[in-house]
């Protein structure tokens, strides 16, 4: 994962992902360029933060699907993992967050540990891939989470607005 862009607010959003116990990803396509509270599965999935594999057919369409809709949309991922996406808007390119990569649904949990146990996921050691999972009795905290990332979205200014907002005033002559 590269540095992330100066008009992303990684504080803000790591404090969103602490208070929910959910993960927050920002992601311009095919990258994620900031993660915090990430899932273990997804990390241990897509440990380059270049989505591959399954993951690229949903993580790695958000953006695209964000843009396509026009506004946020739901899905749950190829390993059970419910999430939100949500547009930010810049004037340097689009992104999208990525809120969520929890499991709300039991049934979804067990057959992750089915497929880590005896599946396509045997060959990742299973302290690593279940180090972080995050669970969630219901999509009330994660719809009360991508609430808050609007409002973060929202407020936090582009690198271009900054730039016009730093300008020192005109020196009026009297």
């Amino acid at each position: 994962m590269s540095k992330s862009p100066d008009f992303i607010d990684e504080k803000a959003l790591s404090e969103l992902a602490r208070e929910s116990g959910l993960a927050v990803a920002v992601v311009d396509g095919p990258s994620e360029i900031f993660v915090a509270n990430n899932n273990s599965i997804c990390r241990s999935l897509n440990p380059s933060g270049k989505f591959t594999g399954h993951c690229s057919a949903f993580c790695g369409t958000a953006l695209e699907e964000v843009a396509e809709v026009g506004s946020r949309v739901s899905f749950t991922c190829h390993a059970g993992l419910e999430c939100r996406v949500i547009p930010i808007k810049t004037n340097e390119k689009p992104l999208v967050a990525i809120i969520g990569r929890t499991f709300t649904k039991a049934e979804n949990y067990r057959k992750a540990t089915e497929r880590a146990i005896s599946g396509d996921w045997r060959d990742y050691s299973p302290a690593i891939i279940f180090e972080n999972v995050l669970l969630s009795g219901s999509t009330t905290a994660l719809d009360k989470a991508v609430e808050k990332m609007e409002r973060i979205a929202a407020s936090k200014p582009t690198a271009e607005t900054r730039l016009v907002e730093e300008k020192p005033a005109a020196a009026v002559e009297p």
